[in-house]
């Protein structure tokens, strides 16, 4: 069984992911984030081509997320690559029986249709923004991030806010047990199939 996760920067995707993946027996997260940034820096050249971004001045994962268009060309340029990552890690774990694909983009790919479920998880952009900027600190990250293309990250990254729809949604509060008792309903009705 394979369970997509979508939801942008800061709604709790990680989170989910993990409980996900503890209450589910025999279970694997795959996080596309990992081949994502391997996937970025192979195609760099193809991508600020195809984008028309070889005069940009500054960190270039700020112009990624530019519009939604730009967010289309460059999955688009991964999306072989992507796909072909995901497929491999699911062959080398034959003996998992769930895969729980974590990517804010998912419903962009083709692989996404192949998903036997599918949730979104969102929460208020006060709460993303907020989550977003600790993760980036953390990281030494959030000096390369100008204001703009944080909030230009969580707008686009929030596909189920764009109109991709998904199986089952969950608003993420921030108060855990809400989250629990979510995906407890979530998992009932998977597993009645």
């Amino acid at each position: 069984m394979i369970i997509g996760i979508t939801g942008g920067s800061g709604s709790g995707k990680s989170t989910l992911t993990n409980m996900l993946n503890q209450k589910i027996e025999n279970s694997l997260i795959i996080n596309v984030d990992d081949f994502m940034h391997k996937f970025l820096e192979v195609h760099k050249d193809e991508i600020i081509k195809t984008l028309g971004l070889e005069n940009m001045q500054g960190y270039w994962y700020n112009y990624l997320g530019i519009n939604f268009d730009y967010i289309k060309t460059w999955v688009k340029i991964i999306e072989n690559d992507i796909e072909e990552s995901i497929k491999n890690r699911i062959e080398e774990n034959s003996g998992i029986d769930t895969f729980i694909v974590d990517w804010a983009f998912l419903p962009l790919l083709d692989f996404f249709n192949k998903c036997d479920y599918t949730i979104s998880i969102t929460c208020d952009l006060d709460i993303k923004l907020n989550r977003l900027k600790s993760r980036l600190a953390q990281h030494r990250k959030l000096e390369r991030w100008y204001d703009d293309a944080l909030m230009n990250r969580l707008k686009f990254t929030s596909l189920n806010e764009l109109g991709y729809q998904t199986m089952y949604s969950i608003d993420n509060s921030g108060n855990i047990n809400d989250l629990d008792s979510n995906i407890n309903r979530i998992l009932k009705r998977i597993r009645k199939g």
